[in-house]
């Protein structure tokens, strides 16, 4: 975005850039803590079992499910199609130099498309597996193990 927007001016400084890629990690870590904090093994015959115990049952497993994806997948997705409209609003609004035509927006266009769809197709998948698992009630508590170890 700011490449394509403001391409001189000039970018956040080293201490910046230290302090965002530093928030990114400890958001990160946040995120992943709970599962870490509730996870628990079970030994069976031949496999030992590893999955998260929520102290409050199913509801706040569905809950933190629900902020994780809103936090991983839908500002993320919201932040590209935001960004890509802007920059395409703005190239759109601007003259291109040289011989132009509308074959160029198309391409503009498209070029958004490549972009945000498989990250919306990919992740989507994945997200709607992981709710319907913690939509069930605790019917079957180890019912993603064998799926996930196919993938």
């Amino acid at each position: 975005y700011m490449a394509i927007i403001d391409p001189l001016k000039p970018r956040l400084s080293a201490t910046a850039t230290k302090i965002v890629i530093g928030g990114i990690w400890i958001l990160a870590f946040l995120l992943a803590f709970p599962q870490c904090l509730y996870s628990k093994t079970k030994v069976m015959p031949g496999r030992t079992l590893c999955y998260v115990q929520w102290p409050e049952g199913p509801k706040q497993h569905f809950t933190y499910h629900i902020i994780v994806i809103i936090l991983v997948y839908c500002f993320p997705l919201l932040v590209m199609g935001i960004t890509y409209t802007i920059v395409g609003i703005t190239l759109w609004g601007g003259e291109i130099p040289g011989d132009t035509c509308d074959k160029y927006h198309e391409q503009l266009k498209a070029k958004r498309k490549k972009v945000i769809m498989p990250f919306a197709v990919i992740w989507m998948d994945l997200e709607m597996i992981i709710l319907s698992e913690v939509s069930q009630r605790e019917k079957d508590k180890y019912h993603m193990t064998p799926f996930i170890g196919r993938l």
